[in-house]
């Protein structure tokens, strides 16, 4: 059974409107954590950020709008393949 599971991507993130911005993201479950998923934002430098997230929110929100509070995840209309929309507005 793997204990570990990394996968690098590269997510579109909004800032002010009008602002995009690609940014170097790892997703990491471990199995001593089996309810949750890192994103580490900007992975190999010296500013990552780390975001922990319940891996059932993240499932949810790839068929229908979940979440509450200051992290919310939808479906992205329109797209071909399995992706979703994250807001996290506890800035």
């Amino acid at each position: 059974m793997t204990s570990y599971s990394d996968q690098v991507l590269y997510m579109g993130l909004a800032g002010a409107p009008g602002e995009r911005f690609v940014v170097p993201t790892r997703l990491v479950y471990e199995a001593h954590d089996p309810f949750a998923v890192r994103f580490v934002f900007h992975p190999d430098s010296d500013h990552s950020v780390q975001w922990v997230m319940a891996r059932d929110l993240i499932a949810q929100g790839l068929s229908r709008p979940s979440g509450q509070g200051d992290v919310r995840i939808w479906p992205t209309v329109g797209c071909h393949s399995k992706s979703s929309r994250v807001c996290h507005s506890g800035w």
